[in-house]
């Protein structure tokens, strides 16, 4: 497989301050470099396979620093390897939606959303190489959490050590 990687600018039309992510079954949008919204007066909407669409949207290594309100309708976004979602002061929200997964792998990932972090969909946190010392997470929640009864949370881990400390 070839891999080509190259640097966009996504610009959002005046008015709509909307940012639409759509990755068809079997696709993935792939963001192995942070993204930006430079409106840090205005708010923005990210939607994430609002259409119906089960593809993947990945954030890998940096932070994100979106000020805004995200939504996950449907297929999977995925945090790894110290991806943080949202800037530290993003005073938006954060809502998975019930066909929707928050996947992490790895230490470090975040999702900063000062207002509400709402989880009705799938969260699954993959523990390999997270270690048990008490400072390393596989996951951050910063916000006021909350679950409703259709959240399902699975956790992956190959070994004992690997989940020494799940609190």
């Amino acid at each position: 497989m070839r891999r080509c990687f190259f640097s966009i600018e996504v610009t959002c039309l005046p008015f709509t301050n909307t940012l639409s992510l759509s990755a068809t079954a079997g696709s993935s949008i792939l963001f192995y470099d942070p993204i930006e919204y430079l409106g840090y007066s205005q708010n923005l909407t990210i939607e994430i396979n609002k259409a119906g669409q089960i593809g993947t949207v990945l954030f890998d290594t940096y932070q994100s620093n979106i000020y805004g309100n995200t939504t996950i309708y449907n297929g999977t976004l995925k945090l790894q390897n110290g991806a943080i979602y949202g800037a530290n002061a993003n005073a938006g929200t954060f809502e998975l939606q019930e066909n929707a997964t928050l996947s992490v792998a790895g230490s470090g990932n975040a999702i900063n959303a000062i207002g509400n972090v709402t989880l009705a969909g799938t969260l699954a946190i993959d523990l390999t190489g997270v270690t048990a010392d008490s400072t390393d997470t596989a996951l951050t929640l910063n916000g006021n959490v909350s679950t409703t009864n259709s959240n399902t949370v699975i956790f992956t881990a190959p070994t004992l050590d690997d989940i020494y400390n799940i609190n």
